[in-house]
């Protein structure tokens, strides 16, 4: 079955890796039923030694371009961050997703889940949310995201029709 998620994210780097929190935050759009196959997801590794460009002996790699964003992204999720904006941004952008689900809008609602799921990672990064706090948005995302795989699905002929048309 296709759905959302897996037409949206590229295949796995090495299909043996461990699921994890992004792993299964990203497999969640998948029908209700469906066991979970970690094989198909892409979890974030960081790999700071990666060659963008090569002309003779000027290398481009990973770390030049990158290096000082990974660390200032880093210090403001791990210590910077604001808390209630962040709570407040998981809020307003799952109710935007519920908005987008109810007027059709599949891809708009899969922003916004994906907005939710980027407040939660960062409340989590930040400890600002207890264990039985992390459960309830996990499942809160899970259930934003599935309603965006099945609507994005149940609009597939549609969708087919106007790019076609």
């Amino acid at each position: 079955m296709t759905n959302i998620l897996t037409t949206l994210i590229p295949p796995p780097v090495e299909p043996t890796q461990a699921p994890t929190k992004l792993t299964i935050i990203r497999n969640t759009g998948i029908a209700a039923g469906q066991p979970l196959n970690f094989c198909e997801t892409n979890p974030v590794v960081v790999a700071i030694d990666i060659v963008w460009n090569k002309q003779g002996d000027n290398i481009t790699s990973y770390a030049d371009v990158h290096k000082e964003s990974e660390y200032e992204f880093s210090k403001y999720h791990f210590e910077v961050a604001n808390v209630e904006k962040l709570l407040k941004d998981f809020d307003d952008a799952s109710a935007e997703c519920k908005l987008c689900l109810d007027n059709g809008l599949p891809l708009p609602a899969y922003d916004q889940c994906m907005v939710a799921s980027h407040a939660f990672n960062v409340l989590d990064a930040r400890k600002a949310i207890s264990q039985a706090q992390r459960q309830n948005y996990i499942l809160k995302v899970r259930e934003l995201s599935i309603g965006c795989a099945k609507l994005y699905k149940e609009q597939e002929a549609q969708r087919n029709e106007r790019v076609r048309g």
